[in-house]
């Protein structure tokens, strides 16, 4: 297989891409000899930073989904696959569960579930990172050639008196944690680190603006970010909003607390849809 997740060098086959909330169905292409299968639930929403009249702790990012590959010998799949694709969390909402099942079977072979939403932040402390989704899987994929599942990555801590934890990117990528709001005392939110090779996102500034939301890539590699976490507010400042996650499976930001004079807390960011792909040749 290429290390972009798709078809080898020079072969000929067949790749579909279900997302987006979907409930699809898909059809084993005949003359198929192998299938590849890549999915993901989706990621947790970033929680909302803290309120008051005074300080707010910055609010949790989101959790990102479980993800799995598998390369199966086309006889040992059946002949039509019902997806159903799981939604990116939104306004401190959960992400959804991504499953495969068999037409007819009243079970599902693979259930990727999706990451929890950042907890808020508040007055007295900063929100917890959303937890991460994990896979429940049945004796189906003993049948693969290869095949490996993970669950996903934990959100970052919302920061109290210290800037907001970093998300973590991979494969599948959490959100970063809002920044601590209180004055001049007030701390920028978590960033997230690059990985092999790409770009890193920086955490919100306690001086505005939102912070950035984070991005996907296909190819060469496959990799997918959660969004930073909003910069707290000054004294008289409202708490910067969180990113939005990017590409599949990944959690979004947390949002930053608000400060003295100003007590609203920064919305969090929203995670991204979970994902299957199914490659065959």
């Amino acid at each position: 297989m290429s290390s972009s997740f798709f078809l080898p060098p020079d072969a000929i086959g067949d790749v579909q891409v279900f997302t987006g909330a979907s409930n699809a169905v898909w059809n084993k292409p005949i003359g198929a000899g192998l299938v590849w299968l890549f999915a993901c639930g989706g990621g947790g929403s970033g929680g909302t930073g803290g309120s008051s009249g005074s300080l707010g702790g910055g609010a949790g990012g989101g959790g990102s989904g479980a993800f799995c590959s598998a390369l199966f010998l086309a006889s040992n799949v059946p002949d039509t696959l019902c997806l159903q694709t799981g939604v990116g969390g939104t306004s401190g909402s959960n992400g959804g569960a991504t499953t495969v099942a068999a037409l007819g079977l009243n079970q599902a072979l693979i259930t990727l579930g999706g990451g929890a939403a950042g907890s808020d932040g508040s007055d007295t402390q900063a929100g917890f990172g959303g937890t991460f989704g994990s896979a429940t899987l049945s004796p189906w994929t003993d049948a693969a050639i290869c095949f490996v599942s993970n669950h996903g990555y934990g959100g970052g801590a919302g920061g109290w008196g210290d800037v907001g934890g970093d998300g973590v990117a991979n494969i599948i990528g959490s959100g970063a944690g809002g920044g601590y709001g209180n004055g001049i005392a007030a701390t920028a939110g978590g960033g997230v680190s690059g990985a092999l090779g790409y770009w890193s996102i920086p955490g919100g500034s306690k001086l505005g603006p939102d912070a950035q939301s984070g991005y996907g890539v296909v190819r060469p590699v496959f990799l997918n970010t959660g969004g930073a976490g909003g910069g707290g507010g000054r004294t008289s400042h409202a708490g910067y909003a969180g990113g939005n996650a990017g590409g599949f499976g990944s959690g979004g930001g947390g949002g930053g607390g608000g400060s003295a004079g100003t007590g609203t807390g920064g919305s969090g960011g929203t995670g991204s849809p979970g994902v299957v792909i199914v490659t065959s040749w």
